[in-house]
């Protein structure tokens, strides 16, 4: 459970300080270069000018991108995959065995085959693999304990084999997928949605935010989207102001 605890804490602290440095709130002395500081806890030798390299110039926040589905990372190019070829296999009880060819951190890390509850699937690849074939989607719906019960769900995860290879890059997989009636329906991903080399557009960000906040705040997704961008009025007050439950109106409130 401390998995999915890392990222809301880390946005509430960065959330925290960015309200605590618009009233002025000053910082330890020295933070970055004294004894048991930054420097010195984060890499092996501490050079502070190393700091000043591309400063003003190149961007390491760029780099950062976001993810499409709640779960593992590793395992996001085979759910491209595995949602490319849900819509061209019309029964997927007519499937016989799935091969996916991945990079071995897929295995390392998220190769359980039977997860016991939701929890438990998101680090499961063969159930992400079977979810989105069955669903021809992953959010967290699919994830849902009821779900990774179900039987056909179980039996897709059962018959999934992987195929890892150093050679296969870590956005990267390939998909194949054997029928009944002798055919196979392979699908390649270069690379993963979300990746660097493939961008989540903002129509996409603002679809992920939609299905991520509407059932929790009901009614006030695009206010929040609408808000998120803190260069517009109000900054950061008014992106707090309209996640507050008070901001909430009587008709979002109400129960559906």
């Amino acid at each position: 459970m401390a998995k999915a605890f890392h990222a809301g804490q880390a946005a509430a602290n960065g959330l925290l300080a960015a309200l605590l440095a618009e009233r002025g709130f000053p910082g330890p002395d020295g933070i970055l270069e004294r004894p048991g500081g930054f420097f010195a806890t984060f890499t092996p030798v501490a050079h502070p000018g190393e700091l000043r390299i591309g400063l003003g110039e190149q961007w390491e926040l760029e780099k950062n991108t976001f993810k499409p589905y709640p779960c593992g990372i590793v395992s996001h190019p085979l759910i491209d995959a595995a949602i490319a070829v849900s819509p061209r296999i019309s029964d997927p009880d007519q499937i016989t065995g799935i091969v996916a060819h991945c990079h071995p951190l897929v295995v390392e890390l998220m190769g359980r085959i039977e997860p016991a509850d939701g929890l438990q699937a998101r680090f499961s690849a063969a159930h992400t693999i079977a979810a989105a074939i069955a669903e021809g989607e992953l959010s967290v719906r699919q994830f849902r304990d009821c779900l990774v019960r179900r039987a056909d769900i179980r039996r897709l995860r059962a018959s999934t084999q992987f195929a890892p290879s150093p050679d296969t890059g870590r956005d990267e997989a390939r998909l194949e997928v054997s029928l009944a009636d002798g055919s196979t329906v392979r699908e390649h991903v270069p690379h993963a949605r979300g990746s660097l080399a493939r961008p989540l557009t903002d129509g996409e960000l603002a679809a992920k935010a939609r299905g991520i906040i509407e059932p929790v705040l009901p009614g006030r997704a695009s206010h929040i989207i609408e808000t998120s961008q803190l260069d517009g009025p109000g900054g950061v007050a008014a992106l707090v102001e309209a996640m507050s439950p008070e901001a909430m109106s009587p008709e979002a409130a109400a129960p559906r």
